[in-house]
């Protein structure tokens, strides 16, 4: 019988440390969105500040998405499935920004676009510019993927021992830490993406990033390459 094994991001954490746990996610969103580092990601439509007021404004949307405040505005199943099971897995009143699970806060975006239909032009603009804010946070300028490389010799060498007694491994994760240690035995799929991947619009291996190549219409930056990854869809 074939064994595959599935990685979430409690490997990153594991293995990388505590700048990769949630609230460390969120102090360096505040930090560089003051830095003025996401400007350019929202267009300079907001300023950082503003930025950091969201983020912490999460916290009094998720409340009351929890208590069914916002559920008059919920009109599509795909959105009430997604809203019940964020109300199953939150069953206390949230404090901070980092109780909130990353994956989270583009719901919670999408339903403040629901209940203020007057900014529904932004939607869409706004939704990517959070997705590629919170991959910058994850990517860490580069840290995540070093994560690996980190490790000590002997610890390297058990995880690759480990990991090799499977057929196959998925990760949910963006990294390729996984590819580094054992893509040469076990082939690694990423579930959601990956940081290595540029999106369809910016990469020319497909028809619509080929076009947009040719014609001078991409847009990432390169400094800023992994917010325009394939990650986050």
């Amino acid at each position: 019988m074939k064994k595959h094994l599935l990685i979430g991001n409690g490997f990153d954490i594991q293995f990388g440390g505590r700048a990769f746990t949630s609230q460390f996610i969120i102090q360096r969103i505040k930090y560089r969105a003051q830095m003025g580092i996401y400007d350019s990601l929202f267009e300079k439509t907001i300023s950082g500040q503003e930025i950091v007021a969201i983020v912490e404004g999460f916290v009094t949307e998720a409340n009351s998405l929890m208590s069914g405040k916002y559920d008059q505005y919920i009109q599509d199943a795909e959105t009430k499935n997604a809203v019940n099971d964020f109300k199953k897995r939150y069953t206390q009143k949230i404090e901070e920004p980092h109780e909130i699970m990353i994956e989270d806060w583009l719901l919670l975006v999408h339903v403040f676009f629901l209940k203020n239909q007057d900014l529904e032009k932004d939607h869409i603009g706004a939704t990517i510019a959070f997705k590629r804010v919170l991959l910058d946070v994850i990517y860490n300028e580069g840290k995540i993927q070093k994560i690996i490389t980190s490790l000590k010799k002997k610890t390297k060498k058990s995880l690759r021992k480990y990991l090799s007694g499977f057929d196959s491994i998925f990760t949910t994760n963006y990294d390729h830490n996984i590819e580094d240690l054992v893509s040469d035995i076990v082939p690694v799929f990423h579930l959601h993406g990956s940081f290595d991947v540029l999106t369809e619009s910016e990469n020319p291996e497909y028809a619509m990033g080929y076009f947009r190549t040719q014609n001078g219409a991409t847009v990432y930056q390169e400094e800023l390459k992994h917010c325009y990854c394939n990650a986050l869809r």
